[in-house]
């Protein structure tokens, strides 16, 4: 396309390649094979162990690698891993069973090449002094480590069958039941676009006899791929009438993806209000999500750029060089997010705005936008689920009592916040450094001054 301050041509972005056999990763923790006997039953809206394991054997290609981890991480063989299926003991002698040292993973998988797919199977159930206390530490850095090298770390809960005590309690002796179910969980840790990849493969294969099994999906990623192709749909306001849809670029083959408009200064100065407020000749959706991969964590306040170009001369001539167009200014203004702070919102053309006072009538001017995340605010309505099925050692006597169909898992909620701030960290250290804050939606509109 002929137009200034953007490519030539779109280019796709390049996408991870999936295509390689994940690393596999079972939690072979003594709780673990009480998930494994419980009773298969499809018609409940839970998901049998075998459906697991066997999702993870498929995703891990012909040879996988597989390991088990509890107190320490160790390579396994397949049918140690299909074991785990039947309710039986992975029998992995150096990994111990008593406990799971997620850390000491997450430290491994930190240290593997950013292409590399890890898939972890685990309860995620967290004991103070390994995440409130000191603990912490060792399982933060990894997840800074891992979302620094660019990679994102998914995480797929549902509800699973479970028939067994709960141990690791905080009050001392393990809770005796019954318990029916309990969130199992599934972390995907890779470039984002093979994440959701990689979780949308696993969850045809989870659920695919039962889609009504209650399921979660979250993505912590610094990095949003996909939104550089998002643009927002504006729809002129017909009664005002200060914007009229025309095709003012079709002289040089630009499509109608891009908005374009006459913009009738006269009827402008009609409609303005006396306060000097604006006047909306069009507007929008922000809502990015139809671009994004599921489940990824973007809702924060945004910042808006923009800037204005006037066209000086039949660009098809200057053989698309810039030389066509003048750049006005920064178009600040013209374009406002109204709405609330985070999420979906409004976004309006202010046909009142004064960077078109300078315009003269029979110009063509462009304006390109920048929509970037400027900040991710911790609790976020993205991730509120974890929050959910967690509890902490204030609950526990109150879990105790209620005897939970869904037994909740113990510090789930302290395990989002790791998540959550690191990634928020990330983003702000893109937003101070050259790199620039992550995008969420980029594109243009055409006005021609009348």
């Amino acid at each position: 396309m002929c137009l200034p301050g953007g490519q030539r041509a779109a280019q796709a972005p390049a996408e991870a390649d999936d295509r390689q056999p994940a690393d596999l990763y079972f939690d072979v923790s003594g709780s673990m094979l009480f998930y494994g006997r419980a009773a298969s039953d499809a018609r409940s809206r839970v998901v049998p162990f075998r459906n697991l394991i066997a999702a993870m054997l498929a995703e891990g290609g012909g040879s996988p690698r597989l390991y088990g981890f509890a107190n320490h991480v160790a390579k396994i063989s397949r049918s140690q891993a299909e074991a785990l299926a039947d309710g039986r003991a992975a029998g992995c002698a150096a990994c111990g069973h008593s406990e799971s040292h997620l850390d000491e993973l997450l430290a491994q998988i930190a240290h593997e090449p950013p292409s590399a797919i890890s898939v972890v199977v685990t309860d995620l159930w967290f004991t103070n002094r390994e995440i409130i206390d000191n603990g912490a530490v060792s399982l933060d850095n990894p997840i800074r480590a891992i979302l620094g090298s660019g990679r994102a770390i998914g995480v797929l809960g549902f509800v699973a069958h479970y028939s067994g005590p709960v141990y690791d309690m905080p009050d001392g002796p393990p809770y005796a039941g019954p318990v029916q179910t309990r969130p199992l969980f599934v972390l995907i840790i890779g470039r984002p676009l093979a994440v959701a990849r990689v979780n949308s493969r696993l969850q045809e294969r989870m659920f695919f006899d039962n889609e009504g099994v209650e399921r979660h999906f979250s993505m912590f990623s610094a990095g949003i791929p996909g939104a550089a192709g998002y643009r927002v749909e504006f729809h002129a306001d017909e009664k005002k009438a200060v914007l009229i849809d025309d095709a003012v670029l079709a002289d040089l083959g630009v499509e109608r993806e891009i908005p374009q408009y006459d913009l009738d200064i006269g009827e402008v100065a009609r409609q303005k209000p006396d306060n000097g407020g604006p006047v909306i000749g069009a507007s929008g959706v922000f809502d990015p999500r139809s671009r994004l991969p599921e489940g990824i964590v973007w809702r924060g306040p945004v910042n808006v750029s923009t800037t204005l170009w006037v066209m000086v001369d039949d660009p098809a001539k200057t053989k698309c060089h810039h030389s066509g167009w003048d750049k006005l200014s920064n178009g600040g203004g013209i374009l406002r997010l109204t709405g609330g702070v985070y999420g979906t919102r409004r976004m309006e053309i202010d046909a009142a705005s004064p960077e078109f006072d300078s315009i003269a009538s029979g110009d063509t001017v462009l304006l390109r936008y920048d929509i970037r995340l400027r900040d991710l605010p911790v609790d976020n309505a993205d991730t509120k689920w974890l929050e959910g099925w967690s509890f902490d050692w204030r609950q526990v006597r109150e879990v105790r009592q209620s005897a939970p169909t869904l037994f909740p898992t113990l510090n789930l909620a302290a395990f989002r916040s790791l998540l959550e701030r690191a990634v928020a960290d990330e983003v702000t250290d893109a937003c101070r450094s050259g790199h620039g804050c992550p995008l969420l939606a980029s594109g243009a509109i055409a006005f021609r001054i009348q």
